[in-house]
C-alpha cells in the first residue's frame, strides 16, 4: 500500500458526540479565520462518511494541498493589490516639502519593484491555474506559486508599510493589519521549506525542469 498506504479520510460532524474543541487560539495575524486544538475522543464514524476510498487518504490530501497552493497563491495576489492600492493612494494624498511624497524618486522606486512583483505573480498564478484545471501534474508549480506568491506579499506589504512611515505602524491604517497578515503565508498549506524539498524532489524526479 506504499508507505503511507492504510489512511482513510473522512467527514465528521461537529454536532457529534466526541467531538471537542479544546482550545482557540489568539493569534498574531488573519484574526477572522479561527484556529482550535481540536479532539476526537470515543467518536465513531458512519461508513457512508468516508470520503473518497478507503487507504487513499493521503492521496486525497495531498491532492488537495496542491490547490490549495494555487489557491494561497490567488489570496496572496489579492492582499498584494490591495496593500499596493493603499500605497498608492497614500502616496497621492501623503505631501512632504510642498508635494505629494508619490514625487520623491524612493517612493517611485518603491512602488516601481511592487508593480513588477505584482505582475510576474499574477502571470505566475494564472498559468498555474490554467495548467490544474486542464489536468497537468502541477505538484512543483503548487509548490512554486505558494513560495513565490507568499514572498511576494511580504516584500509588497513591506514597502506599503514603509511608504506610510511612521503611520504604517498605527492600527489606524489598514496596512498594519495587512502587515500582521501576511506573515501567516510562509508557514502555512506547508512550509515554504518543505515547498523548496517538493521542488527538488519533482526536479531530481523529472532529470531537470
Amino acid at each position: 500500500m506504499g508507505a503511507y498506504g492504510g489512511i482513510t479520510a473522512f467527514i465528521v460532524e461537529t454536532s457529534w458526540k466526541g467531538w471537542k474543541v479544546m482550545k482557540t487560539e489568539k493569534k498574531m495575524g488573519i484574526k477572522a479565520s479561527g484556529t482550535a486544538y481540536v479532539v476526537l475522543e470515543d467518536l465513531e464514524v458512519p461508513e457512508e462518511n468516508v470520503l473518497g476510498k478507503v487507504g487513499e487518504g493521503f492521496k486525497i490530501a495531498m491532492e488537495t494541498l496542491d490547490i490549495g497552493r494555487i489557491t494561497l497563491g490567488a489570496g496572496c495576489l489579492g492582499g498584494a493589490k490591495e496593500a499596493f492600492e493603499v500605497a498608492w493612494k497614500f502616496a497621492n494624498e501623503r505631501k512632504q516639502f510642498g508635494q505629494p511624497i508619490k514625487n520623491f524618486q524612493i517612493i517611485q522606486h518603491y512602488l516601481s519593484r511592487m508593480a513588477i512583483d505584482i505582475f510576474t505573480l499574477e502571470s505566475l498564478v494564472y498559468r498555474t491555474a490554467w495548467m490544474a484545471d486542464n489536468g497537468y501534474d502541477v505538484i512543483r508549480e503548487a509548490s512554486i506559486v505558494k513560495v513565490f506568491a507568499s514572498e511576494v506579499l511580504d516584500r509588497v506589504v513591506d514597502l506599503a508599510l514603509q511608504i506610510h512611515g511612521g503611520a504604517g505602524y498605527i492600527e489606524d491604517y489598514p496596512v498594519e493589519k495587512m502587515y500582521r497578515d501576511a506573515r501567516i503565508n510562509r508557514i502555512f498549506e506547508g512550509t515554504n521549506e518543505i515547498q523548496e524539498y517538493v521542488i527538488f524532489k519533482t526536479l531530481e524526479r523529472r532529470g531537470g525542469l
